[in-house]
């Protein structure tokens, strides 16, 4: 949690609603307590009814959470690449190119994510569903909440906001550049490197349909098999 205490700092908005990271109220350590401000379980980026704008402000929470250094104690992104590789398998759900391209792309992330000048504590976690509005009693703003808390590099965080609001990208007709669409609002917000950020998304969605046999009624098929072609 000390890791997201910058967040009260980071004067972003959007539309002119501060959006920051959740902090806590209280904290007691023996009690291995915290005490955390109450939001509006009603009102999240999930049923906003500007998807672009719900992007927007994601995207600004990441570039607030972005400058961040890793934070002890923490689980490590090359660990969970590590364990990932054995979810990239050949049992005829995927093209093999396709998992072949995700071999590939997951051993040169590997080196990318060691690097000592891009490692960065992560929210890893941070899609719709985990952006709240504060309570009508209080002032407006969009708060960020329940980190994943990973070390790793900023390329890593999009993909939770990718596989979820589906039937917004579907609704377009095109929904792999809808995808994209979202892909390069947060670059463009965080400094992100795309081609990266596309790799991550294309591993995760092999990782996915293979090793992890999602089913293909799964509320994350869909996008995984758009993001799995990339």
């Amino acid at each position: 949690m000390a890791a997201f205490a910058r967040s009260a700092e980071w004067g972003r908005t959007v539309a002119g609603v501060p959006v920051r990271m959740i902090t806590a109220v209280a904290v007691d350590v023996d009690d291995r307590a915290i005490v955390l401000p109450r939001l509006d379980p009603q009102q999240s980026l999930e049923d906003h009814a500007d998807a672009d704008e719900a992007v927007t402000v994601i995207a600004e929470l990441l570039a607030g959470l972005a400058p961040v250094p890793p934070s002890d104690g923490l689980r490590d992104l090359v660990d969970v690449l590590n364990e990932m590789e054995g979810s990239l398998q050949d049992n005829g759900s995927l093209d093999q190119a396709l998992v072949d391209r995700a071999r590939g792309r997951l051993a040169e992330l590997r080196v990318v994510a060691a690097d000592p000048g891009r490692r960065r504590t992560l929210h890893a976690d941070c899609h719709f569903l985990n952006v709240l509005h504060t309570l009508a009693t209080d002032d407006p703003a969009w708060v960020g909440i329940d980190p994943g808390a990973l070390n790793g590099i900023i390329e890593w965080e999009p993909v939770p906001l990718l596989r979820n609001r589906w039937d917004d990208a579907a609704a377009t007709g095109g929904p792999d550049r809808a995808l994209r669409r979202r892909v390069d609002q947060i670059c463009g917000t965080t400094g992100a490197d795309r081609g990266l950020v596309r790799s991550c998304a294309q591993i995760q969605a092999v990782a996915a349909l293979t090793g992890w046999k999602m089913a293909p009624g799964h509320l994350h098929h869909r996008p995984y098999a758009v993001m799995a072609r990339w």
